[in-house]
């Protein structure tokens, strides 16, 4: 399920956590970062673009798909503002433990972490 609504500007914060991805896709592969940045830039000017919900999370954690073949990016909803706090690896795409990291993140960066019963 993708949103397209006629949403404007998007608020932005990049995390750590992004930023380490960011200049590893960078460093390793430059034209793939400056495909990455471009559809940043235009996601965050008009609020278009192919999200989707991560199932199985308990945060507000979406990937956002930029283009075919690049990684996609994990991003946190939370108060009116889109956390970037990853990137997808494509080896490990779908593997629960990606996700879990992911969450780990998300309630790292709001300060909650979910308590487990004993």
């Amino acid at each position: 399920m993708s949103e397209s609504g006629p949403r404007k500007s998007v608020d932005i914060e990049v995390t750590s956590f992004f930023d380490s991805d960011a200049q590893d896709i960078a460093d390793r592969h430059p034209e793939d970062w400056k495909r990455l940045s471009r559809a940043l830039r235009r996601y965050e000017r008009t609020g278009r673009g192919d999200i989707e919900k991560v199932s199985g999370t308990d945060n507000e954690i979406y990937r956002f798909k930029a283009s075919r073949g690049l990684p996609r990016i994990f991003l946190l909803r939370a108060e009116g503002i889109e956390y970037l706090i990853g990137l997808e690896k494509r080896r490990t795409a779908y593997a629960r433990h990606v996700l879990e990291r992911m969450d780990d993140r998300a309630a790292e960066m709001l300060g909650v972490l979910d308590e487990e019963e004993p």
